[in-house]
């Protein structure tokens, strides 16, 4: 699953997996600062360096919606978006 940083903004605002799954990210980030994925309520945070594309650690979650953000500061307001598991 592809998940893109640009322009300091997700380009995918919704994003659906399945559930008890694992599921691995491709995170590309086209702009040029550091960003992170970040799912607080599942402790999962990754790293994006800039203008660089990540292969993220496989995660497997449980049926849920859950918020994922980017925590470098002042990104939050704009890079959010939502992952629903089923």
């Amino acid at each position: 699953m592809t998940v893109e940083a640009k322009n300091i903004q997700w380009v995918q605002k919704e994003l659906t997996i399945p559930a008890n799954t694992p599921v691995t990210f491709s995170l590309v980030n086209t702009d040029p600062t550091v960003h992170n994925f970040t799912i607080e309520a599942l402790g999962y945070k990754v790293d994006m360096p800039a203008s660089q594309t990540v292969a993220a650690p496989p995660l497997t979650a449980p049926p849920g919606t859950y918020e994922y953000v980017c925590t470098v500061p002042g990104h939050e307001l704009l890079m959010t978006g939502q992952l629903i598991v089923q």
